[in-house]
């Protein structure tokens, strides 16, 4: 009997202990300063730090441990769930010498940063939309960006300086010079940022995410204003990353027999509409740089080609897809838009199978 009262005395001794290191821990990573030491070259210790519209409290956390400014994740998981934090979306200036409660206060609070401004530009979207996005965040109206973007001296100043900007962007038919070149991302910029400044810091981050297809580019043929021509179709026709790459095969097939692309999203930006207005007959059979219907191939001009440009500014898994098509034999395809799903065919009848069953 005196031994089980032992063992218990025992485990209860032993259950405290851990109880009272993980206490400590829990109460070290949440009040010590979070780096070891202030990143190289950072001599303010100020670090930007943002937080997406609709991110949960978990993955809030969980960035800013990827980030470097907190130690641990889950101390902190802990802590915001038994406070019952909720965080808020903006620009925060975090100091790397705060700790992981301080840091978490400040984002509850919403103490945003007031000298910079964050801006995300949606993948497939036009540059009308990103236009829209830089004049709501900025000083800078609509018309003064678009008046930037269409300066024919500044264009060719960023031909010069980027290697994937050709004259291809100055031809007379294309409506917006940068449409498909200004890579979507979440962007932090100074609230005083020119509109240059914030074009060319979107440029850069193309310019690093272009830089890994540059070998595949000079094997398939295509120039950089093809692929993503090519790519912001592919992005408007399909969502999921396998459907895209079908999508691909099909572009392809139809481009080597010299048929036309016949997709619905360049009639649809050849005429400005956005998706999902009505379509009509006359818009579908208008002839223009950018449309690739059936009808509105006068004289088979645009048999087999792509548009004169990008239609959208396309993702990474859509420009992936140019170079990655599926190993199948599709020709036609009928994108589902009550549901997301891409439904293909191997020829003409089969499509009008799938019409009469889907649609």
């Amino acid at each position: 009997m005196k031994l089980k009262v032992k063992i218990i005395i025992g485990l209860v001794v032993l259950v405290m202990v851990f109880a009272t290191i993980g206490v400590g821990v829990y109460t070290f990573f949440i009040n010590v300063p979070s780096p070891a030491s202030p990143r190289e070259n950072n001599t303010s210790g100020d670090v930007i730090f943002v937080v997406k519209a609709g991110s949960s409290s978990a993955t809030i956390i969980s960035d800013l441990a990827d980030a470097g400014l907190i130690r641990n994740a889950t101390a902190l998981k802990v802590h915001a769930k038994l406070n019952n934090v909720t965080l808020q979306a903006g620009t925060y200036r975090i100091n790397e010498r705060m700790s992981a409660k301080e840091i978490l206060l400040m984002i509850s609070e919403g103490r945003v940063d007031e000298q910079t401004v964050s801006m995300t530009f949606i993948e497939g979207r036009r540059l009308k939309s990103y236009v829209d996005v830089i004049s709501k965040s900025t000083s800078h109206s609509a018309n003064a960006v678009l008046e930037v973007l269409s300066d024919a001296t500044y264009l060719n100043t960023l031909i010069e300086k980027y290697w994937f900007l050709t004259t291809d962007i100055l031809n007379d038919n294309i409506y917006f010079a940068l449409e498909g070149y200004l890579f979507p991302d979440t962007y932090v910029f100074n609230v005083n940022a020119s509109v240059e400044e914030i074009i060319e810091r979107m440029l850069n981050n193309t310019a690093l995410k272009l830089e890994k297809y540059r070998k595949d580019l000079e094997t398939s043929g295509f120039s950089v204003h093809e692929l993503l021509s090519f790519a912001s179709i592919i992005e408007l026709e399909a969502n999921k990353i396998i459907d895209r790459q079908s999508v691909s095969q099909v572009i392809h097939k139809r481009m080597n027999i010299k048929m036309s692309l016949g997709m619905d999203v360049t009639a649809y930006y050849a005429v400005q509409k956005e998706m999902g207005d009505e379509l009509l007959f006359s818009d579908l059979n208008t002839v223009n740089a950018y449309n690739t219907r059936e009808g509105a191939n006068k004289d088979g001009y645009m048999s087999g080609k792509l548009p004169v440009g990008p239609i959208c500014n396309p993702s990474i898994s859509s420009i992936d897809a140019v170079f990655n098509p599926t190993a199948t034999d599709y020709l036609y395809f009928y994108a589902d838009i009550r549901t997301g799903d891409v439904h293909f065919a191997k020829n003409y009848e089969g499509f009008i199978q799938i019409i009469r069953e889907v649609g």
